[in-house]
């Protein structure tokens, strides 16, 4: 009895210095109420249980409008700027070049070369048009330039032709040729500027025609020391209907361009 009553002393002294040390505590518990010492504990008395396999993880459901469906890749697109160094803006320039040569070769007396090459100029006027639609060749500066050497070819023509001796051209005539083509040209960058459509129309292209027939038939005429009347019936012909119809087809252009451009207010001065 005397040695257990002295180890129970021992006990309850080592109780009371616990206390003493950790005032508030209670000393039948095995951890300190510290809080790091509280986590350690729950973590070594509760260890988590392992599972034997790997979760798999069940996917959500969702609706199928919730995914949108996937749309097919775009084709690349060439960025790049077309260049005006291409096939048709090279006829082009070749025609231009052909128009100076016609309007040298004629007041220099030299009908029969102005003859031929004025007519490889005429003649391939649908060339360029053509290569730059089917190949994807068009350019502003195309669209431009082309109009441009056409209306050169026909009034250097027609003005080469005035001062020739013996000519079946009129400056007058010469001067409604030139004056018809200024005052189209103006008409059709004043619609196409408000965004309306002024496309040359069939009357313009068989004034076209028979203004060609009329140089080349000049060119001919011009030719001949005495030309054979029926030439010179011809000529004269093509030649006045060509006048004709470039006077009517002015005036054709310019009521069109007065019916697209009457709902248009006019501008304060």
């Amino acid at each position: 009895m005397g040695i257990a009553s002295k180890g129970e002393t021992r006990a309850a002294s080592a109780r009371r210095r616990a206390l003493q040390a950790h005032p508030g505590e209670n000393p039948a518990c095995p951890f300190p109420r510290w809080p790091e010492t509280i986590i350690m504990s729950t973590v070594r008395c509760a260890a988590p249980t392992r599972l034997n396999h790997p979760q798999k993880a069940v996917p959500l459901p969702s609706s199928p409008q919730s995914v949108p469906p996937e749309s097919p890749p775009e084709p690349l697109r060439s960025i790049g700027k077309r260049s005006i160094y291409n096939v048709p803006n090279a006829l082009t320039s070749i025609r231009f070049a052909m128009a100076i040569a016609v309007m040298a070769l004629i007041p220099s007396g030299y009908f029969l070369a102005a003859t031929v090459v004025f007519l490889i100029a005429a003649s391939t006027d649908w060339m360029d048009g053509y290569w730059a639609r089917k190949y994807g060749q068009v350019t502003k500066f195309g669209r431009i330039f082309d109009p441009f050497v056409d209306k050169i070819i026909i009034c250097g023509s027609f003005i080469a032709l005035v001062g020739v001796a013996n000519t079946p051209v009129a400056s007058w005539m010469a001067t409604l040729v030139v004056g018809r083509e200024l005052l189209v040209t103006s008409l059709r960058g004043m619609v196409e500027g408000s965004g309306k459509d002024f496309s040359a129309s069939w009357l313009g292209k068989w004034k076209m025609v028979l203004q060609c027939a009329a140089v080349v038939a000049s060119l001919i005429f011009l030719q001949y020391a005495t030309a054979p009347s029926w030439l010179n019936y011809t000529t004269l012909g093509l030649v006045w209907g060509s006048i004709l119809l470039t006077v009517y087809s002015g005036y054709d252009y310019t009521l069109a361009a007065a019916r697209l451009m009457q709902d248009e207010p006019d501008e304060p001065e």
